[in-house]
């Protein structure tokens, strides 16, 4: 998370929730999307 470089607020979110992923979830899919570029 420390080396990601997103939009603040999707990145703070993704910091956030990287932890408790959860794929069914919109938000976390769009953030495991980000993670994995």
């Amino acid at each position: 998370a420390v080396s990601l470089s997103l939009d603040s607020q999707t990145g703070a979110t993704c910091a956030m929730k990287e932890v408790t992923l959860i794929p069914d979830d919109p938000k976390s899919s769009e953030c495991i999307k980000q993670l994995e570029q």
